[in-house]
C-alpha cells in the first residue's frame, strides 16, 4: 500500500501539506529501481487502489493520468529528462479519476547512481489552471482589442479621420497616413504640423493651441478649424479635436487627435451666408422701392384669418392703430359697399381656380 511522502522522517513537515495544496502543488517520488511511487497528501488518497493494483509498473499509471492527445510528447520529453538530455519540465493535461481534466506542470530532480544511471525522481506537479485561465482571458481581451483597433482603423478610413499623437516633452509627433494626405504632406516620423497649417491661419491655430495647452483651468477637449497649406489649387479646411493630457503640475505633457476635411461644409456654410446677404440686400432694396412707390406687400392666412404687413400700412386706408387681428374687418368696413363682393370673391376665385397670382381694384371711403 502507498504511503505518503515524507521528508526526512516518513511524513511531511506540520503545515507543509496544507501550504503545498493551497498552492495547488503535488509532491510525488519514483522509485526508478522498483518501478514503485509515493505521493503527497490527497494524491496518495486518491491514487491509492490504482498504485495497489498497478504493483511494480507504477510508470504505467503516471502514463495513463496523462491526456491521451499529450501522452506521446509527454513520454519523450520524459524519457529525455531521464537521460540527462533536457530538464525534466513538461507541460501536459491530466485527466483525474473523474474524468475532469486538468493542465498541469511537472518538475522534477532526478537522482542517479556513481554510473550516472537514473535511480530515483522527486518531482512536483503544480495544477495550472488559474495561470491558463488568466492567459486565456489576457489572449481573449488582447483579441477584443484587435478587433476594435480594426472597426475603428476601418471607421477613420471610411470618414476621412486621420489619427495622431504628440508627445510635448520630447517634441515626437506620432500620426497616420491619413494626415499626410490631408495635407499634401508625405508621411515622416518626425512631422512639422505647424507647416501643414496655411500661412494666413498659423498665427491664430498657434496662439489658440498655446493658450490652450498653457491654461490647466480648461477644458481637456480643444477644437480648432483652420485652412492648410495643402498645394492644392482649391482651399481646404480641416477641423482638428485635441485631448491634453497633464502631469500632476498641470503642465500639458501630451496631446491626442483626430483630424478630418471640412472643406465642403465651410464652402456649404459661405453659400448660405452668402444667399443670405443677397436675399437681405434685396429685401432693403425692395422696400426702399415699395415705400418710394406707395406700395405696402400684405399678407393673409386664411385658415386663421390673421392679416399682416410686411412694411407700414398705407396711410390712405387711416388703420395704423387697428390691431392686425382687427384689420381685416377694419378694412372691409370702409371699403364702398359695392366694391366689397370684389375683394372676397375674387380671393376665393383664385383658390378656387388653384392660381399663383390675383389682382383686383376696390374702393375706399374718404
Amino acid at each position: 500500500m502507498p504511503r505518503q511522502l515524507g521528508i526526512g522522517k516518513g511524513t511531511l513537515l506540520p503545515g507543509w501539506e496544507e501550504l503545498t495544496r493551497s498552492a495547488g502543488v503535488r509532491i510525488w517520488e519514483w522509485d526508478v529501481l522498483s518501478n514503485t511511487m509515493q505521493f503527497s497528501g490527497d494524491l496518495a488518497e486518491n491514487y491509492r487502489a490504482e498504485i495497489a493494483a498497478a504493483g511494480d509498473k507504477a510508470d504505467s499509471i503516471m502514463l495513463s493520468k496523462v491526456h491521451p492527445d499529450d501522452r506521446a510528447r509527454y513520454r519523450q520529453q520524459f524519457i529525455r529528462g531521464l537521460k540527462g538530455e533536457a530538464p525534466m519540465e513538461i507541460a501536459y493535461r491530466l485527466t483525474e479519476s473523474d474524468g475532469s481534466v486538468r493542465p498541469v506542470q511537472l518538475r522534477a530532480k532526478v537522482f542517479r547512481n556513481a554510473q550516472g544511471r537514473a535511480i530515483r525522481v522527486l518531482g512536483l506537479t503544480i495544477d495550472m489552471s488559474a495561470q491558463v485561465e488568466a492567459a486565456r482571458l489576457v489572449a481573449q481581451q488582447a483579441e477584443q482589442q484587435t478587433q476594435l483597433l480594426m472597426r475603428l482603423k476601418l471607421a477613420t478610413e471610411t470618414a476621412g479621420i486621420a489619427i495622431w499623437e504628440t508627445d510635448l516633452t520630447t517634441g515626437e509627433f506620432i500620426h497616420d497616413d491619413r494626415l499626410g494626405e490631408l495635407i499634401g504632406a508625405p508621411p515622416a516620423t518626425r512631422f512639422n504640423l505647424e507647416e501643414g497649417i496655411h500661412p494666413d491661419d498659423r498665427a491664430m491655430a498657434n496662439s489658440s493651441t498655446r493658450a490652450w495647452l498653457e491654461n490647466p483651468s480648461r477644458d481637456a477637449i480643444f477644437s480648432i478649424r483652420y485652412r492648410t497649406a495643402n498645394p492644392r489649387p482649391e482651399a481646404q479646411y480641416v477641423q482638428t479635436h485635441m485631448r491634453v493630457y497633464r502631469d500632476l503640475g498641470g503642465i500639458a505633457t501630451r496631446t491626442m487627435g483626430v483630424t478630418w476635411d471640412v472643406t465642403k461644409e465651410v464652402l456649404h456654410a459661405a453659400e448660405l451666408e452668402s444667399k443670405a446677404a443677397q436675399e437681405s440686400a434685396l429685401i432693403e432694396r425692395l422696400s426702399v422701392t415699395t415705400k418710394a412707390a406707395g406700395i405696402a406687400p400684405w399678407e393673409f392666412e386664411v385658415e386663421s384669418g390673421n392679416f399682416s404687413w410686411h412694411g407700414p400700412r398705407p396711410p390712405c386706408f387711416g388703420l395704423d392703430d387697428v390691431p392686425l387681428k382687427n384689420y381685416f374687418r377694419a378694412l372691409t368696413d370702409i371699403i364702398v359697399p359695392q366694391d366689397r363682393s370684389v375683394l372676397l370673391s375674387t380671393a376665393a376665385d383664385a383658390i378656387a381656380a388653384n392660381l399663383d397670382s390675383y389682382q383686383y381694384m376696390f374702393r375706399v371711403r374718404g
